[in-house]
């Protein structure tokens, strides 16, 4: 009875659940307009397209000498009398319109900006108007989208730009692209950029008691290998019997990197149309620095780098620019820059297009996985983590840089390094380079030429 009440029963559900199991297919995603769109860019490489900058208040209407306004008003039977302010206000205060003095501007109006917590005072001009808020940095000037003609607000206050938004949801722009008209401000300091070069150099070559063959010797083990200082010169003391102190041994190196610095963006090596960017951390001086790195993506050679004590702006412009100078980029075409996610390279690579009217297409790689657009970009994001596996061994021999300067004179030797004395079967084909004619395709017979063409330059 029990049988055939399971046999009845349960026999057909089973067979029910068996059936629909093995017939699943998995849900079909509901296609996403958006997503859609971004897969259809990456598919279709496109250069980025040029900012529109915004309209100034200055470019909509014709700034007019409040003396006129007084006068005209005066004339017309309806002066305007001066303001008899109730809160203090800076006499040095002038509408940024009109040039009217204080005694013609209110103080009486507040507004919240997105760097201070709570409000602040808001300035309005009687004669024209206008009105503005001062701020810490530099004079706020009232802009306007190029699209829709409307006021485009302060929305981020950053160390190095100013971010403004269109306020029109209606914008044109936003209904062709789907977002809001963006306008950063830039306020880098490009001088900041000349100390990612190496100091003076400490010694002269040519001063040196040793001979250009010691000193090519002992820089060849110094940056071919991934050995201190103190070892070198143990190795020399040991195996050529050549007493040579750490600290020469690293003034020397410090004396290459001056008479290398220049010529680094001369020397020839394989170029193509896509750079990988990347950053990693470095130690000095007991804090984090970071080394901005540009590999060219087909061949795998160092275009340049930049230490920076910092992961901002400036280092990944520095290196971007740095890298630009290698190539004329009116004719070399559209550029491919592959990046991960860091926050710091859309900005500097819309600055790099602006001021070099470069065609610069760039592709972030994040996750593992990206779809299958972004995958083929993926070999090289690979390729710039591999470097790494031949960069830190050098770096660990350090355990950290004494100061910023050996951080400098660690980057430009070890380009020299990578690019031209590195073995590998991926360079063997690296053009040979010259100097004066001197040969220096063999690593030893290369240290030994240069550095007699270094000792004998004054």
């Amino acid at each position: 009875m029990i049988k055939l009440l399971i046999y009845h029963i349960f026999n057909p559900i089973l067979v029910s659940l068996a059936i629909k199991i093995l017939s699943w297919e998995p849900p079909k995603e509901k296609p996403n307009p958006v997503r859609a769109g971004v897969t259809r860019k990456l598919a279709v490489p496109e250069a980025l397209q040029e900012a529109i900058p915004p309209i100034k208040i200055t470019d909509l209407k014709p700034s007019i000498s409040y003396e006129q306004i007084l006068k005209e008003h005066a004339e017309a039977g309806e002066p305007i009398k001066p303001i008899k302010h109730r809160k203090p206000i800076d006499k040095d205060t002038t509408c940024p319109d009109c040039g009217a003095p204080y005694t013609f501007i209110y103080s009486n109006a507040t507004i919240t900006l997105p760097d201070k917590r709570g409000r602040v005072q808001k300035y309005k001009c009687k004669v024209c108007n206008h009105q503005w808020f001062p701020t810490r940095h530099r004079k706020h000037i009232t802009l306007f989208c190029p699209y829709c003609g409307s006021r485009i607000d302060l929305k981020v206050r950053r160390k190095e730009f100013d971010k403004f938004k269109c306020i029109n949801p209606e914008c044109e722009y936003r209904q062709k692209t789907g977002y809001r008209y963006t306008w950063r401000d830039y306020s880098i300091c490009l001088e900041a950029i000349q100390q990612y070069v190496p100091p003076p150099e400490k010694v002269k070559l040519s001063a040196s008691h040793f001979s250009s063959a010691s000193i090519a010797v002992a820089l060849f083990f110094f940056i071919s290998f991934p050995l201190s200082s103190r070892e070198v010169a143990s190795i020399l003391s040991g195996t050529f019997s050549l007493s040579v102190s750490h600290q020469s041994i690293i003034n020397w190196a410090y004396a290459m990197a001056c008479y290398f610095h220049p010529l680094l963006e001369t020397l020839p090596v394989h170029l193509s149309n896509i750079w990988v960017v990347d950053e990693t951390y470095l130690r000095y001086e007991g804090k984090w620095g970071y080394l901005f790195t540009v590999l060219d993506g087909e061949h795998g050679s160092i275009l340049a780098q930049v230490f920076s004590p910092t992961r901002s702006i400036v280092g990944a412009f520095a290196v971007l620019e740095k890298a630009a100078r290698r190539f004329d980029l009116t004719t070399c075409g559209l550029i491919t820059i592959v990046t991960d996610g860091l926050a710091s390279y859309p900005p500097a690579i819309e600055l790099l297009a602006a001021q070099t009217k470069g065609q610069f297409y760039h592709c972030k790689v994040i996750g593992l996985k990206d779809g299958k657009v972004k995958n083929q970009y993926r070999k090289y994001k690979n390729l710039v983590e591999n470097y790494y596996s031949v960069l830190k061994p050098y770096y660990y021999r350090t355990r950290g840089f004494g100061s910023f300067q050996g951080a400098v004179v660690f980057s430009v030797l070890f380009t020299l390094y990578y690019n031209y004395l590195h073995p590998s079967d991926r360079f063997d084909d690296r053009p040979i380079v010259q100097i004066d004619d001197l040969d220096y395709s063999h690593p030893v017979l290369s240290w030994k030429g240069v550095i007699e063409k270094a000792t004998a330059a004054k």
